[in-house]
């Protein structure tokens, strides 16, 4: 996947927010906001800020009308690599 430069290294900012506050953040800016990240990265295959396509957590059998959060981030961008591979699957 494509991740968010600031994801490489330990765990990815969704999974430290869940830890410590025990539940995903509702969207990248929430990660700015309770200071996870900087600013919301630039995909660097479109050069945007804004494409980035976000993977909902699972629900919470505990509570299921409780929204799930994002657990993770993929590429927004069209296309496919050199070798056939789908922007978005990197």
């Amino acid at each position: 996947m494509t991740r968010c430069t600031e994801c490489h290294d330990g765990p990815s900012p969704s999974n430290q927010h869940f830890t410590d506050k025990g539940h995903y953040p509702a969207d990248l800016n929430a990660l700015v906001e309770a200071g996870y990240i900087k600013t919301v990265p630039t995909d660097p295959i479109t050069n945007s800020a804004e494409t980035w396509v976000t993977e909902d957590a699972e629900s919470d059998d505990a509570d299921p009308d409780a929204p799930s959060g994002i657990k993770d981030v993929r590429s927004g961008a069209a296309g496919t690599t050199v070798d056939g591979t789908q922007y978005s699957e990197l």
